[in-house]
């Protein structure tokens, strides 16, 4: 496995953010309900990361190359969120995408909510892969589109 470290995404690299962004949302088009406008997926959450407090965008480094990425954010009651997380199919199954998680959950300590949609097994089989290490819990819920997700709530302790 490779190395991976968390670097913070500067808003000068914010369109190469929204190019990785593109077949992310490409993968998860068969879950969900949203479609590309004009042949390109929008974000609407992409430019806050760099003008609200409380939003963090990350670039996963694999031996100095992008292997991908996350939306961190915490919201108005303190709780963690992963809005978004993606690893580049060619760094996938080496455990990149595992390290990265967990890194990033340990920069952040206290409760993290990590959800995905119910019908992507690999991705449900990822996240709980990720929160084993810790006391979590789990719920099934509808989501905003409708479609059926899973939720974990993950304490991730000081260290």
């Amino acid at each position: 496995m490779s190395e991976v470290r968390v670097v913070t995404i500067p808003e000068s690299e914010k369109s190469e953010l929204l190019a990785e962004l593109q077949p992310y949302l490409q993968e998860l088009m068969q879950y969900g309900t949203f479609r590309p406008v004009d042949g390109e997926f929008k974000y609407k959450w992409l430019d806050v990361h760099w003008q609200e407090e409380g939003r963090w965008p990350f670039w996963a480094m694999a031996n100095g190359s992008k292997a991908g990425f996350a939306l961190v954010r915490r919201d108005d009651e303190g709780l963690m969120h992963m809005s978004e997380f993606y690893i580049r199919p060619t760094y996938r199954r080496a455990g990149l995408g595992l390290s990265f998680a967990h890194a990033i959950l340990r920069r952040f300590p206290g409760t993290w909510i990590i959800s995905e949609y119910r019908s992507n097994g690999a991705a449900v089989a990822f996240w709980r892969k990720v929160a084993s290490p810790f006391p979590f819990s789990e719920r099934e819920y509808v989501g905003d589109e409708g479609v059926p997700r899973l939720e974990q709530k993950v304490l991730v302790a000081r260290a």
